[in-house]
């Protein structure tokens, strides 16, 4: 048996003990800090996150949208697909002349023909691109029209 001075005696840590004990501690806590800082994102990457989830149901979203007229008009649309999926520049009359022949898109409704709009000007813009041009070829008055400008009379009704 061990005296009550004794059993305080082994409690008692020594000044060096009491450093490595410290010292332990010191490094826990950093590992614990830098667990959470690379568990955390930044307000960057968040902001990141949070576009790259709005970029998705975005896109979803357009997939769906296609996917309708797709189902609504047939194989006219996915011919129609087919010719602006890779198209040349120098071929862009081609769309002219099948938007000017398709009698169902210009009787669709205007969300219809607006998605098709926009296909359409997306795959002229990426064919200018290809081609060496700039993006977008907004026609001064007095010029003749661009085939997207063309495509757009024939498609919206103003």
């Amino acid at each position: 048996m061990t005296s009550p001075f004794g059993q305080v005696a082994d409690a008692q840590l020594s000044g060096a003990q009491k450093a490595r004990e410290r010292g332990k501690i010191r490094v826990e806590a950093r590992r614990v800090e830098r667990e959470r800082v690379i568990l955390m994102p930044t307000p960057l990457e968040k902001k990141q996150q949070d576009a790259a989830v709005q970029m998705k149901l975005y896109r979803a979203w357009r997939r769906s949208i296609r996917t309708e007229i797709l189902a609504e008009c047939g194989p006219q649309f996915a011919d129609l697909l087919r010719l602006i999926r890779n198209l040349e520049w120098t071929r862009a009359e081609d769309v002219v002349d099948f938007v000017r022949g398709a009698r169902w898109l210009r009787r669709a409704d205007d969300e219809t023909r607006f998605e098709t709009l926009r296909l359409i000007d997306g795959s002229l813009g990426r064919a200018r691109v290809r081609h060496g041009l700039s993006e977008l070829d907004d026609g001064l008055p007095g010029e003749p029209l661009t085939p997207f400008l063309k495509i757009r009379k024939m498609l919206m009704h103003f």
